[in-house]
């Protein structure tokens, strides 16, 4: 698997697109607290350089890197089924679990590295620019690590999807379209979960005068629901980045869990599929 491994690791760094998407995610990171700064110097002065951490793993909302990871990896590994590279590593007598697993572990390090991209942009530009960090270190080891994982749960859902679609444009398709329906309905869900449980009706009432009364809230979901509805934000990727980049009170450990839990669930599916498919 060692050689399999070298030869994608290879092409991936020989990679026009690996280059302009880490280069695209640098800027990103370069322009964000430069603009912070501009905009909001007081929020610098108070502030500390790691709220600019959570942007490494979503913007508002919008998963930034599993968009750049979906451009990346199904263009990079898809290129194994389109050119006919896999079928040849298959008949030069490699395992296809050998292959998967290489597969795999290429898409881990591109996702590392255009992590690395945004952590190392944040050390040289805003640490400098916010002057201080505030939280703790275990915080801040945490977040990066949750984060990471979410990533690499990313990077096995991709690595799946190329592998049993065995072409870059269909992959990329399916990813893309996955990665905005997940932003779209984590946001939703996100806001049934925050529903208050009372809220503020004003009305006029028959004398024509302005009432205002606090009445219970009918959007607000039923604690069965409400605890669905956070286990799903909670498991998928889309919604981590989700919590990640708002700030959101989360379980550190718990989310570490369940990214686990996606790449291994991923990995074993694709496995499985890969096993079971008919390379041409």
């Amino acid at each position: 698997m060692i050689n399999l491994l070298r030869s994608n690791l290879s092409r991936t760094f020989k990679s026009k697109t690996f280059w302009v998407c880490s280069a695209l995610y640098a800027i990103y990171a370069l322009i964000l607290p430069i603009i912070v700064k501009i905009k909001n110097p007081a929020f610098v002065e108070i502030s500390g350089a790691e709220t600019m951490l959570p942007f490494d793993y979503g913007f508002f909302g919008m998963p930034l890197q599993g968009i750049l990871l979906s451009i990346m990896c199904c263009i990079i590994i898809g290129a194994d089924f389109n050119n006919g590279i896999a079928r040849t590593k298959i008949l030069s007598g490699h395992r296809r679990s050998k292959i998967y697993a290489s597969n795999l572990i290429t898409s881990f390090v591109i996702a590392a590295a255009i992590n690395a991209v945004y952590l190392l942009m944040f050390i040289a530009i805003a640490l400098p620019i916010f002057a201080k960090i505030t939280i703790s270190a275990s915080d801040a080891v945490w977040l990066i690590l949750d984060g990471t994982l979410m990533l690499f749960a990313y990077s096995a859902i991709i690595t799946m999807i190329v592998t049993i679609s065995k072409n870059t444009t269909a992959a990329t398709i399916i990813c893309f379209s996955l990665l905005f329906i997940g932003m779209i309905l984590f946001q939703y869900l996100n806001n049934l979960i925050s529903q208050p449980p009372m809220i503020e009706n004003v009305y006029i009432n028959d004398l024509g005068e302005v009432v205002s009364e606090i009445v219970p809230n009918s959007n607000m979901p039923s604690k069965a629901a409400k605890a669905f509805y956070q286990f799903l934000v909670d498991l998928f990727p889309s919604g981590q980045s989700l919590q990640l980049a708002t700030g959101a009170d989360y379980n550190n450990w718990q989310m570490a869990l369940y990214s686990l839990g996606i790449i291994g669930a991923t990995t074993g599916a694709g496995m499985i599929a890969f096993n079971k498919t008919d390379i041409k």
